[in-house]
């Protein structure tokens, strides 16, 4: 078993690129203290970025913003996170921790505390919040930074996004079923800043 901590991200403009950089660079020094592989998948193709000077991680860049079936964002994620774990062998038990890459996590951070202390115990580390709402919500979770074994996101049907509302349900719902409720850490704080680092989570 080994820890993936999996970074995704998607640059459009300069402008987006510097923002990746200035955020992932400091959620960087918050993992570096942890005994993670880490990864940044960026889905605009192979070329080169500012991501090129990051030191001590894998860069994978993908094809998949192009691909007009994937008509949500969440959508990309789970597939970059599939290509990623083919391209790198990732084993079925294997925890990936994955971060989106314009969130920042605080430093220190509990959430990833939690993960390596009890990774023998479960199987997931999920928030379950509206996050719109700020409010728990028993099918609903955090997209922006969670855990859970990869065979489990091998075996996630990710096309259901692309019909409902909520890409966060549609994850949260299907984590309910696959996972036995006994292997699924309920996260409290995770430790992230969103929106610009004016909200933590």
């Amino acid at each position: 078993m080994r820890f993936r901590f999996v970074i995704t991200s998607s640059i459009n403009t300069p402008e987006r690129e510097q923002k990746y950089l200035e955020q992932i660079r400091r959620s960087l020094a918050a993992v570096a203290r942890y005994p993670f592989s880490i990864y940044l998948v960026e889905n605009n193709g192979p070329r080169q970025t500012a991501f090129d000077a990051i030191e001590g991680i894998n860069i994978f860049y993908t094809h998949t913003n192009a691909n007009r079936a994937f008509v949500k964002i969440g959508m990309k994620e789970f597939h970059d996170l599939v290509l990623l774990g083919d391209k790198y062998d990732f084993e079925d038990d294997d925890i990936i921790i994955k971060l989106t890459g314009l969130y920042t996590l605080e430093d220190p951070n509990s959430f990833l505390d939690m993960v390596v202390q009890y990774e023998k115990h479960y199987d997931a580390f999920i928030k379950w919040i509206d996050v719109i709402q700020e409010k728990y919500m028993y099918d609903d979770c955090c997209l922006g930074l969670y855990a859970i074994r990869f065979r489990y996101l091998k075996e996630f049907n990710y096309i259901e996004m692309a019909t409902h509302d909520s890409m966060e349900h549609v994850f949260a719902r299907y984590v309910r079923d696959a996972v036995v409720a006994e292997r699924i850490a309920s996260v409290e704080h995770l430790g992230l800043w969103r929106e610009g680092n004016t909200q933590l989570v």
